[in-house]
């Protein structure tokens, strides 16, 4: 009986591993970001004690063109309040260098969204990304990806 009782506290134990770290990858269709369009990436908080790091990463042809990226990014919360911040990637540096990663034909840049945050409720949160640039972007961007990772 002793041995069922270990077996079902230790099984018990294993179910209530909490992920600390979640992320998420959006590819664009023929490397494409229309003006208007929306990315979004819905995610689950449980533990609302924690402070996670909130981390986007661009991935950009070479060939693209621009030396500086615009965003908007809108959170929402469970209950449906909504915060909007702006995000400036700078591709380049002042001297026409790449800022990031050079990976094959394609540039990297990792971007904090928001550091050290708490977030107040528990459930389905959102992040919606949507380009500020001036003009439909028909090439050149690959991907965006989000990373939410809980600090210990």
């Amino acid at each position: 009986m002793k041995k069922y009782i270990l077996i079902f506290l230790l099984l018990g134990s294993c179910s209530s591993v909490k992920n600390d770290s979640q992320s998420f990858y959006h590819g664009f269709t023929n490397n494409t970001w229309e003006l208007g369009e929306k990315v979004s990436f819905p995610f689950e908080i449980i533990d609302t004690s924690a402070h996670y790091n909130v981390d986007g990463k661009l991935k950009v042809a070479k060939s693209f063109t621009f030396s500086s990226f615009n965003m908007g990014i809108i959170t929402q919360t469970p209950s449906g309040s909504t915060r909007y911040k702006k995000i400036n990637i700078l591709l380049r540096n002042d001297f026409g260098e790449r800022n990031g990663e050079i990976i094959n034909n394609y540039q990297e840049i990792t971007f904090p969204i928001y550091n050290e945050m708490k977030f107040s409720e528990q459930g389905k949160w959102n992040l919606t990304f949507e380009h500020n640039m001036p003009i439909d972007i028909h090439e050149g961007i690959i991907a965006l990806e989000l990373f939410i990772n809980k600090n210990k």
